[in-house]
């Protein structure tokens, strides 16, 4: 395997509940990322993974501890360079799309491209080349309203791409599909893996986990319960 893309070092994350109490959501936790691996964040609904992926991702400040990118300290940046810094080198995949309901599937790609320096031509090569790795060539100026819920996935992984990430976090993306549609879609993370994408997913499903990723932890009430490796590696 390769080196490190991302360590989180100690983290924890707590919320104030009234005057006195704290709520922890993560707990002293300890993770590391390498480049190309993929990664699943399992556990059951309140476990943390989410906030996990948040704090990794940058989205998300820890109350303490530190997460690194590359070598890169996110919390010492400020919060423009760190979205910055997000759009430049992360991709995300949501549940809940998180799309454009009155654009069509390019402009919809296209979105993340628009603050970077790219000429037209050059967003529009990106574009139509995330949008053919998703195979939604077909419908590249459909709606969302007029797509499927795998279609509608798909087009989020495209927009994932479209800015050439280190790596990918995908939150439950198979929460709200159904069997065949979700197998479609763990299909094509292990082909964007196998093409060298880094990817961090979330899920609750074990079966998925297991037989796609690299590695799987455990989280259990915001602290890492267990690894494993599910493939082999001469390190």
């Amino acid at each position: 395997m390769e080196s490190n893309i991302l360590v989180g070092k100690e983290l924890c994350k707590e919320y104030k509940r009234g005057k006195r109490n704290n709520v922890h959501v993560i707990n002293n936790v300890n993770i590391e990322i390498k480049k190309g691996e993929f990664i699943s964040i399992l556990g059951r609904s309140g476990s943390g993974k989410t906030t996990l992926i948040q704090l990794l991702s940058g989205l998300l400040l820890p109350t303490k501890g530190e997460v690194l990118f590359d070598g890169k300290q996110l919390s010492s940046m400020r919060e423009k360079e760190r979205a910055r810094f997000r759009n430049k080198n992360i991709g995300f995949v949501f549940q809940s799309f998180y799309i454009e309901k009155n654009f069509n599937a390019y402009d919809n790609v296209l979105f993340p491209l628009l603050i970077t320096d790219l000429s037209n031509a050059e967003r529009k090569e990106r574009v139509e080349q995330a949008i053919e790795m998703v195979d939604l060539k077909n419908r590249i100026t459909h709606r969302p309203t007029e797509m499927s819920g795998g279609e509608i996935q798909r087009l989020c992984i495209a927009r994932a791409i479209v800015n050439e990430p280190d790596i990918i976090f995908a939150d439950e993306p198979t929460g709200q599909l159904d069997s065949q549609t979700s197998k479609c879609i763990m299909e094509l993370f292990k082909k964007l893996n196998e093409c060298g994408k880094t990817l961090v997913m979330v899920t609750h499903n074990e079966k998925d986990a297991m037989e796609y990723s690299d590695n799987v932890v455990r989280i259990c009430d915001g602290k890492i319960i267990g690894k494993m490796w599910t493939k082999e590696y001469d390190i």
